[in-house]
């Protein structure tokens, strides 16, 4: 693969869309052949879904793009992306702070 525009495609909630890819770091993955795509992948990520609207309020377009990918799922193997594991680790962190903030407060 090389680089280039690429058209990306996938399902939500059921349907099936066209999404632009924000997340750079994924998209030189893909590039550098670090995941493979089969059908049946899945990806865990932060969707951005904007909606144009007409004058009476009529949805006239929906725009999905992908800002940050966490993981990618192939026949049951999961692999975490950089961005995955740095939100991991800010999970944990945000709750080892809440555990710590409702110790004190007992």
């Amino acid at each position: 693969m090389k680089e280039g525009k690429y058209k990306w495609r996938g399902i939500y909630n059921g349907a099936i869309i066209d999404f632009s890819m924000g997340d750079n770091g994924f998209k030189k993955d893909i590039i550098n052949q670090k995941h493979n795509f089969i059908n049946g992948t899945t990806i865990s990520c932060q969707l951005e879904i904007s909606k144009t609207f007409d004058n009476y309020g009529e949805e006239i377009k929906t725009l999905y793009r992908v800002k940050k990918v966490y993981n990618i799922k192939t026949n049951d193997i999961v692999k975490i992306t950089e961005f995955g594991q740095k939100r991991m680790r800010q999970k944990e962190e945000a709750q080892e702070q809440n555990l710590f903030t409702l110790h004190n407060i007992q």
